[in-house]
């Protein structure tokens, strides 16, 4: 069973609805209820879900189910339920006192309401714990979608890093093979060659600046954790080298999980879904397990949805963006790699990256209005300030 924060719109709840099989006559009546905190529960037993529903309706709040539920043909069923948000102590206190489950919707609802996210804590001594972090995309690639291979050499790279850290990166995100669709494989030695001299170079100039390597290979991460990197961000989220998960938990550090489907050269084959947001977050619970397996304590983990071409249409990319209060279910810092990505071009109609700024920071600030912790960026400067206005405004008060 899962359940998570959903946001919605009349016309999304009405969508919402049909895809959980609600009658049209129910659509009709509730698809203006769920403009309130609105949540999101799979796979809950169909005596569950109406014995929610009552509780619901009888403290002014609203259950849609699907038909089969309330006649008794599934044992199972998705539903979207909403209540105002000062009678959600009432629902909690009722639900512990039920069965069907509904004592861990109970726990689940209580934790979404009490928890301080977004999450700004990486346990890092060097990372602010009070606003969102900046990371700098710093690729040392021949073939990077935006960069186009200009810090393909230590020189250029370690010149761009002291540009980023001048500008206020928090974290520089060293990658030495490209992610781009269609991307041929790098081999662990070629691309330890690219990332570990630039990676000694940094951290002999820079000591308290961390760095990220961006990389999904074992020997890979712990070369260069061994020159001085800080934090392992891995795009398969432990599936390309199960080594992975045991070189970050004897290091101790900060582990990014991203979701993709497939590899660089498969990941935008017909991507589909059957739901994308509770697909997406099935598929952190496994990584995130996978991490714990291995001894990374949860404290260390980081998620990241994976915005651009990760098995992701623009549409799908869209509904993240609008959505990624979904992925707080998880309680771990969310990271949101938003970046002159194509979809934002798409939208834009700005076919170049390097010309989808504004773009790019209308969907950034969407991101840390839903929830997101880091920043994965080209353009520090405009990041920085952006976060000095996220953090301004929501400081403000009513004068």
């Amino acid at each position: 069973m899962q359940i998570f924060p959903l946001h919605t719109d009349s016309v999304e709840a009405v969508g919402v609805m049909g895809r959980y099989g609600v009658s049209h006559t129910g659509v009709a009546l509730m698809r203006d209820r769920f403009a309130e905190r609105s949540f999101v529960v799979k796979g809950l037993s169909s005596p569950g879900a109406n014995a929610l529903k009552q509780h619901l309706l009888s403290l002014g709040g609203e259950a849609a189910l699907p038909k089969h539920a309330i006649t008794g043909g599934a044992e199972k069923c998705d539903l979207l339920f909403s209540l105002r948000d000062d009678r959600y102590p009432a629902l909690i206190e009722r639900l512990r006192m039920q069965c069907f489950h509904l004592p861990e919707i109970a726990d689940a609802i209580e934790l979404f309401r009490t928890a301080q996210g977004p999450w700004y804590d990486f346990r890092h001594d060097r990372i602010p714990a009070d606003r969102p972090a900046i990371m700098a995309i710093l690729n040392v690639t021949p073939d990077s979608f935006s960069d186009g291979g200009r810090y393909a050499t230590a020189d250029a790279a370690v010149a761009r890093a002291d540009e980023l850290i001048a500008q206020g990166a928090d974290i520089i995100d060293i990658g030495g093979e490209s992610t781009r669709p269609g991307a041929a494989p790098v081999d662990a030695a070629e691309e330890t060659r690219r990332v570990v001299p630039v990676i000694n170079r940094i951290r002999s100039a820079h000591k308290k600046t961390v760095i990220s390597i961006d990389t999904t290979k074992a020997t890979v991460a712990a070369a260069a954790l061994a020159a001085g990197a800080d934090i392992i961000n891995d795009i398969s989220a432990l599936t390309h080298d199960p080594q992975m998960a045991f070189v970050a938990s004897q290091a101790a550090v900060p582990l990014i999980l991203m979701h993709m489907r497939g590899t660089p050269r498969t990941m935008q084959d017909d991507p589909r879904y059957d739901d994308l947001l509770a697909d997406i977050n099935a598929y952190f619970d496994a990584a995130i397990l996978r991490a714990l397996d291995a001894g990374v304590k949860r404290e260390k983990i980081i998620i990241d949805p994976g915005f651009g071409l990760f098995g992701k249409s623009a549409a799908h990319n869209l509904t993240l963006l609008k959505h990624l209060e979904a992925f707080t279910m998880h309680r771990l810092p969310l990271l949101a790699g938003l970046s002159r990505k194509s979809f934002i071009g798409a939208t834009t109609g700005r076919t170049e990256p390097t010309d989808r700024l504004a773009g790019t920071l209308a969907a950034q600030m969407l991101a840390l209005s839903k929830g997101a912790a880091i920043l994965r960026v080209h353009d520090v400067a405009a990041a920085h300030d952006l976060i000095l206005m996220h953090c301004a405004v929501r400081g403000a008060s009513c004068c």
